[in-house]
């Protein structure tokens, strides 16, 4: 089988792969979809303020690492694609400015100067050209950029490379505003200068290539290839076309004069070394997606001739597009004799030393660039060299790829598997609630033995209830001041007042009873008293759902209101919890209902008109005084008496305290499944539950975001299988 037959022959058997690299492509673009959605809920999960349970396992998930592997997998698997699913075995030719690459492609394809500048000057190759073999007429297609590649690929490289600040996002931002001042170093002054001079300066001149609406792919003839590929300048050293500044690449179809084999291509890539930004990752993209072996081009100097470390770096740049680029690779070493000046003792020299200097390739073959001849039998041995390895060299590589994609898929199935389980419970209210009422029926528990205990030690010690001490002392002092005893004057001129009949027995009569009124006013206040104890009482234990279980979300008010709020909302929901809260908020102390009978037994004894002393009936000596000391003598009687009586009775709210505090604990503690139904199914209700707990009021977002989270890792698992990740057999 002849060379043309068998390359056919190869580019054929390559389609069957390209479709189903396609497929895994798809696959792998739904994962990454899929990947960035799973990414950003994690994002958003870890930001979120009540996440806390479960930032640090998200912490430990590496789906951004994972999508960034797939993505770099894609964009390779993408130029594994592209360089299986062409109709030619494509030649790559690289070299540094100068040293013949453009001179050795003018010979393979017979193109001109017009088409591949090589002549001395500063006319050169602008743009990526692609060199199709193609019987008839030469002729070529222009593939123009668009607005945002070029902004992307060509203007924000200069100001990546330049480290120029406010990078335009537009194509408007570069062309109206003003370029950054230029950067330090002679290397960059002069990159600049090509963006400033060539591509700001004259954008006027090719931006209309680049418009949206206009024809990107643009078919030209031979004679017009000329002002789309090659930079050209007048005497002034100005450009003097700005069409290629538009242009990202161009297809040229021709006939090439000393071959037959019409699947191959000759892709020419800019050379290295001038000032234009973008020309090494040119090279790499080039070479990864379009070429299936490189051509290394060196013109050794006649006299001193050796291997640099412009060549070994460019080299290496190939190495990271072509990781087999050993055995892809060939040098060719131009061997010229311009004015006299023979270099063939350099490319021999270079042809010894290339191993010795790690450049690895297949071989080394002296050639003159410019001669066809010589040129067309490197291609011929570059030819036979493809047809008997390039399919071997293809499944290495293909077997490389699809290697690598295999153990992202293991890591990957690691990785869904455990975050399979970090969100497991992340919406479950029923979880989340059973950890808050515990603590709740701890905290309660625990805070009204406290208050209980307080209280049994106060009852225990059987000493004054303080409250209601502080207020029985109030009364007494009341008493001794504002006692209703009339002074002396007072009882003569009640005396001589006609109603009382000049009787100092009416007088005194009406005396007694005037006092028993104002004592008995004062001994009220008692009840100021008993209440405000028992009002400390509902405020304590008011205090503990308020403050320290949050009840205070569901209604306010003070101890008094919050109980009677409670047992309304609780009467409502026919809660057994309802009778603690009501007793507790109806129960009173009161003067009238502990302390009055005893008291007014004194005053009914000892404050009785009827019981008025006969001596006074009788002349005595000076009646008025005797009248205001026999009530003084009562008066003081009295409040003995009623002290001693009290004195009884100083530990009573102590001991109602106490036991209405058992009462109350009976029925919100102690009674038959008092948590496990009447508090639950309380504290269980939707609204309730939020405003004591405001983290619950998220579980919906939470709910969302956990099945969310759960379709995302179901569909990345069903897409990162081994079947979907696999081209080869």
């Amino acid at each position: 089988m002849n060379i043309a037959a068998r390359l056919d022959q190869i580019i054929q058997k390559r389609k069957p792969l390209v479709k189903r690299i396609k497929e895994v492509e798809k696959n792998l673009i739904d994962l990454i979809e899929t990947l960035s959605k799973l990414e950003n809920l994690r994002q958003r999960v870890i930001k979120s303020p009540d996440s806390s349970d479960v930032t640090q396992k998200l912490q430990n998930i590496m789906f951004e690492g994972q999508l960034t592997a797939f993505k770099n997998r894609s964009n390779a698997l993408r130029k594994l694609r592209e360089r299986f699913d062409r109709e030619s075995i494509n030649i790559g030719v690289v070299g540094l400015m100068g040293q013949g690459k453009s001179t050795l492609l003018k010979s393979l394809s017979g193109l001109s100067n017009e088409e591949i500048p090589a002549q001395e000057g500063s006319a050169c190759t602008a743009v990526r050209s692609s060199i199709y073999y193609e019987k008839g007429e030469t002729k070529a297609k222009v593939i123009f950029h668009d607005e945002y590649s070029f902004l992307k690929e060509v203007i924000q490289s200069y100001y990546d490379e330049l480290e120029l600040p406010n990078k335009p996002l537009t194509l408007d931002d570069f062309a109206n505003n003003q370029l950054p001042s230029p950067p330090q170093g002679s290397t960059k002054k002069a990159m600049y200068d090509r963006l400033k001079n060539e591509y700001h300066l004259n954008i006027k001149k090719y931006r209309h290539l680049l418009k949206e609406e206009s024809e990107r792919v643009k078919s030209i003839s031979r004679e017009e290839i000329r002002d789309y590929v090659v930079h050209q300048y007048d005497e002034n050293n100005n450009l003097k076309s700005f069409n290629h500044l538009a242009v990202k690449q161009v297809e040229i179809y021709c006939e090439f004069p000393k071959t037959e084999v019409e699947k191959i291509g000759l892709v020419d890539i800019p050379g290295l070394g001038d000032f234009r930004v973008g020309d090494e990752k040119l090279m790499l993209e080039t070479l990864g997606r379009e070429v299936d072996l490189v051509l290394f081009v060196k013109r050794p100097d006649s006299i001193r001739y050796q291997w640099t470390t412009n060549d070994t770096e460019l080299y290496e740049k190939g190495e990271k597009a072509l990781d087999d680029l050993s055995e892809r690779a060939f040098m060719v070493l131009n061997h010229t004799k311009k004015g006299g000046n023979d270099n063939f003792k350099g490319c021999q020299k270079l042809k010894e030393t290339i191993k010795e200097n790690h450049l690895n390739v297949v071989d080394s073959l002296i050639a003159d660039c410019s001669n066809s001849d010589a040129a067309h039998e490197v291609l011929d041995i570059i030819l036979r060299y493809l047809v008997n390895k390039i399919e071997s060299l293809d499944k290495v590589h293909a077997r490389k790829e699809q290697n690598i994609l295999e153990n992202m898929q293991k890591n990957l199935e690691i990785e869904l598997q455990k975050a399979n389980a970090v969100l497991a419970n992340y919406g479950n209210e029923e979880i989340a609630f059973s950890d808050s009422f515990e603590e709740f029926e701890k905290t309660l528990s625990n805070e009204l033995a406290k208050l209980q205990d307080d209280l049994k030690i106060e009852k225990e010690s059987q000493q004054p209830d303080k409250v209601f001490q502080d207020k029985v002392n109030e009364v007494f002092r009341l008493c001794e001041t504002d006692h209703g005893i009339p002074s002396i004057e007072e009882i003569e001129i009640q005396y001589l007042s006609p109603e009382n009949k000049k009787s100092y027995k009416i007088v005194y009569c009406k005396n007694v009873a005037i006092m028993r009124c104002a004592l008995s006013k004062h001994f009220l206040k008692l009840n100021e008293g008993l209440k405000k104890s028992l009002e400390n009482l509902k405020k304590d234990i008011t205090e503990i759902f308020v403050d320290q279980l949050k009840f205070g979300n569901i209604t306010e008010g003070n101890s008094e209101e919050f109980l009677k709020n409670m047992t309304e909302l609780l009467a409502e929901r026919n809660n057994p919890l309802e009778l603690g809260f009501r007793t507790l908020a109806e129960a009173k102390l009161s003067y009238e209902g502990i302390v009055l009978a005893d008291i007014r037994e004194h005053f009914d004894k000892d404050l009785n008109p009827d019981e008025a002393p006969t001596l006074l009936d009788e002349n005595i000596e000076n009646p008025p005084q005797k009248v205001e000391n026999m009530l003084n003598n009562l008066h003081k009687k009295v409040l003995e008496e009623s002290k001693k009586t009290l004195e009884q009775y100083l530990d009573k709210p102590s001991r109602v305290k106490y036991f209405l505090m058992q009462e109350f604990l009976d029925r919100v503690l102690y009674a038959k499944d008092i948590f496990k139904k009447s508090w639950r199914n309380f504290l269980q209700e939707a609204e309730i539950r939020k405003k004591i707990w405001p983290e619950f009021s998220k579980y919906e977002e939470r709910k969302e975001i956990q099945h969310d989270w759960r379709i995302l890792l179901n569909q990345a698992k069903e897409i990162n299988q081994p079947k979907t990740m696999r081209f080869l057999n």
